[in-house]
């Protein structure tokens, strides 16, 4: 049973969800903005970077469009064609696709491709994923799910948070989740049952992969 306590907290949370959810209901008129003034951003941002120079970020920030210089200026590319830049980034040096050096490298799943693709994790982007989990939170308040769903308690997993150092590069690669979960806001763990959390914790001790394999595929 959920205490008054976590109650009490939540209620404010849901009502100030409210009034912040309101802004990002948006129209196509305004989403159509919203995006052009992001890719000015990250434009402007990396505007300095090797692969802004070699495409001319700076030039297209100053033209009458923005949206066409980028379409006809940057081709499309896939992990293949960005695999040289980001491969550069894994081994340590800076400033490649994004200022500054990229500590985190997240592994995707096996692809078509066979192996993992590893995908630099800037700490802007880090922040960016937090801002948005937690706006997400925030805007259940606008939609039709009951409310008192928020007090209850939930066991959330994620993966791995073990990552694997690379040397040369002086950077890691791991887990998305694994990368991020270190970062959750603490006023979250109000909302944790933390008995739930100790138990999972013990038996993740003692149990062998297999046997989490097992149990994780009778959950899905």
């Amino acid at each position: 049973m959920t205490s008054n306590y976590t109650k009490n907290i939540l209620r404010p949370i849901v009502n100030a969800g409210k009034r912040l959810a309101a802004p990002f209901a948006v129209g196509k008129d305004k989403a159509y903005q919203q995006q052009l003034r992001t890719l000015k951003k990250l434009l402007s941002k990396a505007k300095d970077t090797e692969f802004g120079k070699t495409y001319g970020f700076a030039e297209i920030l100053k033209a009458n469009s923005v949206y066409k210089a980028y379409r006809n200026q940057v081709p499309l590319m896939d992990y293949s064609k960005m695999h040289d830049w980001w491969q550069r980034a894994y081994n340590g040096a800076e400033d490649i696709s994004w200022p500054g050096k990229i500590e985190y490298f997240a592994l995707s799943s096996g692809t078509s491709e066979g192996s993992s693709k590893y995908i630099p994790v800037s700490q802007d982007m880090i922040k960016s994923i937090t801002k948005t989990s937690i706006r997400q939170i925030i805007s259940i308040a606008k939609t039709d799910i009951p409310k008192d769903y928020l007090t209850k308690d939930y066991l959330m997993m994620s993966g791995s948070t073990s990552l694997y150092f690379n040397d040369e590069g002086k950077t890691y690669a791991g887990d998305l989740s694994g990368i991020t979960s270190g970062r959750v806001p603490g006023w979250f763990d109000l909302f944790q049952n933390r008995l739930m959390i100790s138990a999972v914790r013990k038996v993740g001790r003692t149990k062998s992969t297999a046997w989490w394999n097992k149990h994780l595929n009778g959950i899905l």
